[in-house]
């Protein structure tokens, strides 16, 4: 650039010296941009980060040193330097101003990028790592050239930064770093390759990882395991529940990726090993229990098939948990099964749940016809009061007005035998607010006697309900 500029002042007779010494001053300028990137004041190093977008024409001299700033998360408030805006005030930092000037530098920072994690390990959430990811095809392909770098922490980072690109061009060259002399390369080279998806022809390479439990390769096993759990080949199935049921795994993450893996396997033993997790009493009300279920759900007609074959198991809670699962996937297929399971006491309550989650029109006169029969007979079983009040909000949420007169019968007060209590308190209260929605009518309370008047009142001439 010098150059240049001394060949067109010659051409054009001006003199050599006055531009040596605007070319001395350029040095100088940039020498103290450089000093002041280095300054112990954040505010100094921040607002020369943010000048560095300024002078990227010559950007190469000065990058390593803007590179290093994306570390310095110090926070500051600072004011804005606008000439119409003398007054304002923004909080940012050091990093967050080198960050933005070099998304306008553009992808030649890319080299400096990649190699800065010569001696700063990257992660996941890195800045140089989100920046590489900004630059898209312009930092691809040369990320891709850097896996060959003699340097383990810049062959770690690339492969990092081309797992987040999710480009599945770079999956072959990842694989054949699986076996990477450094370990810190492995790690990072089994992250990206479970980000992208584990390429066919990896299981072989992968088991021997999964199986190293030594504590100085924790992070390399659970990152192998990950793409393990991707896997979903039948052949994996045994050693997936022997993960399950005999090595525990502490990570909560990692054991929902292997739960998910079960329900996509096309093997009967992975789906019962599943559901044996989902109901098993001990996990009912725990995050396990509850990402089993998850699963299963997700899994859709894989597990649909399944849990239709479980409403005829022997054990109820089988029956019942497939009842609850099929509502859950809203599975049409299951409605003509849950409809008889509508008359019997210890399914009613999981049958009507998953009838009204499906919302199948012709599903309402079963529904009704379970709670006249809990009305006819309150309380009877474990759950009584649960199953009458689970039905009055089903009913509400079903939207559709013939559920309006035996709602109307669900609030007539129930009183204890030797005490002046009423027994199906929490009853009358979800009634009441299914009537509410139903009918758009708030001014009746739970008085069981005001709405049996405004029926008999309104029960002809109310849009939508049948006349008797």
């Amino acid at each position: 650039m010098g150059l240049s500029i001394l060949r067109t002042a010659t051409r054009k007779g001006l003199g050599v010296l006055p531009l040596l010494l605007v070319l001395g001053c350029c040095r100088e300028d940039i020498g103290k941009h450089i000093g002041d990137l280095n300054s112990v004041d954040p505010t100094v190093r921040a607002e020369a980060a943010f000048e560095s977008a300024k002078k990227r024409s010559r950007a190469t001299e000065f990058l390593p040193h803007l590179v290093r700033l994306l570390q310095d998360d110090t926070q500051l408030r600072i004011q804005f330097r606008g000439r119409n805006m003398p007054n304002i005030w923004s909080l940012t930092s050091p990093a967050e101003e080198a960050d933005r000037a070099i998304r306008i530098i553009g992808p030649i920072a890319v080299p400096q990028l990649i190699e800065s994690f010569k001696t700063d390990r990257a992660s996941e959430k890195d800045r140089r790592i989100n920046l590489l990811r900004y630059f898209g095809d312009g930092a691809f392909s040369t990320l891709l050239t850097y896996l060959d770098n003699p340097d383990g922490g810049i062959r770690a980072g690339a492969a990092v930064a081309l797992g987040l690109m999710n480009d599945a061009r770079a999956l072959p060259k990842l694989t054949t770093l699986i076996g990477d002399p450094v370990l810190e390369v492995q790690e990072e080279v089994l992250l990206a390759i479970g980000l992208l998806g584990p390429p066919p022809g990896i299981l072989e390479q992968v088991i021997p990882l999964v199986l190293d439990r030594s504590e100085e390769r924790w992070t390399r096993q659970r990152r192998a395991l990950l793409v393990f759990c991707r896997i979903d080949e039948p052949r994996t199935t045994d050693l997936k529940l022997e993960f399950l049921r005999d090595r525990p795994l502490k990570d909560s993450k990692l054991e929902r990726e292997l739960l998910d893996s079960l329900s996509r396997i096309p093997d009967e033993r992975a789906m019962n090993e599943l559901f044996s997790i989902a109901i098993d009493p001990d996990y009912e009300l725990s995050n396990r229990a509850e990402a089993a279920r998850q699963s299963m759900v997700q899994a859709g007609r894989r597990a649909e098939d399944f849990l239709l074959a479980q409403l005829d198991a022997r054990e109820i809670p089988r029956r019942q948990w497939a009842a609850y699962l099929l509502g859950d996937m809203k599975s049409k297929k299951s409605v003509d099964r849950l409809i008889p399971m509508c008359r019997e006491v210890q399914l009613r309550h999981w049958a009507v749940e998953a009838l009204g989650k499906i919302g199948e029109a012709r599903s309402l006169p079963p529904i009704l016809e379970a709670l006249e029969m809990e009305l006819r007979r309150p309380f009877e079983g474990p759950g009584g009061h649960r199953r009458v009040a689970d039905i009055c909000t089903v009913l509400g949420n079903f939207d559709d007005k013939r559920a309006v007169p035996t709602l109307i019968k669900a609030l007539k007060p129930l009183y204890h035998r030797d005490l002046d209590l009423v027994e199906n308190e929490y009853e009358i209260r979800d009634a009441t607010a299914a009537l509410a929605r139903l009918t758009g009518v708030t001014s009746l309370g739970q008085d069981f006697r005001k709405w049996q008047d405004w029926w008999a009142r309104n029960k002809d001439a109310w849009p939508g309900f049948p006349s008797e």
